[in-house]
């Protein structure tokens, strides 16, 4: 009896592929595309379980700033513009500013009730 049994075999698949590079390279390549299936059906499950978790997320409505303000420095609201209410939640939202490359932001409620016709 021979004590080299996995080495045997990893021989003797090396030899039917065409040598240990050529191995090498589709077990590589058999455990990259392994990885990136798997990524990708993570994020679909990820995502599938954002949205059916999530039954704060409101349906987008539009509403327009009417008062000029300074939310902490982060964002300055100016009369007209436009907001998008992605996501309500107990004391806060997030918004998006349309037109602006940095979005979302959030903010309070009560702030936005005070600078634009959000009513809620």
């Amino acid at each position: 009896m021979s004590n080299l049994g996995n080495y045997q075999r990893m021989v003797t698949l090396a030899k039917k592929v065409g040598g240990p590079l050529k191995l090498a390279t589709i077990v590589f390549s058999s455990g990259v595309a392994t990885t990136k299936i798997a990524e990708q059906g993570y994020k679909g499950v990820k995502k599938y379980m954002n949205t059916r978790t999530n039954s704060k997320v409101k349906a987008k409505r539009i509403y327009t700033v009417h008062t000029d303000a300074n939310y902490n420095d982060e964002i300055y609201f100016k009369n007209g513009r436009k907001l998008n209410v992605l996501i309500i939640d107990k004391d806060s939202a997030v918004v998006e500013v349309v037109g602006e490359n940095d979005n979302p932001y959030v903010v309070t409620r009560d702030f936005l009730k005070k600078v634009s016709d959000f009513d809620q």
